[in-house]
């Protein structure tokens, strides 16, 4: 089902999300701007599978 894998994949980037803020927190400004922009581009690319899947 789509919808479990969905969940197993949100829950994945849930915790990788959490691991980026704690990086964020260890990091330098350099990095911390870099680590802020792959976090929005997996929320983008995650809100673009939603909006394809609602289609």
């Amino acid at each position: 089902d789509c919808m479990e894998e969905i969940n197993l994949f949100s829950e994945n980037k849930t915790h990788l999300k959490q691991l980026g803020e704690q990086l964020i927190t260890a990091s330098n400004k350099t990095k911390e701007t870099e680590i802020n922009d792959k976090i929005k581009d997996i929320n983008d690319r995650w809100q673009h599978l939603f909006d394809h899947i609602e289609a």
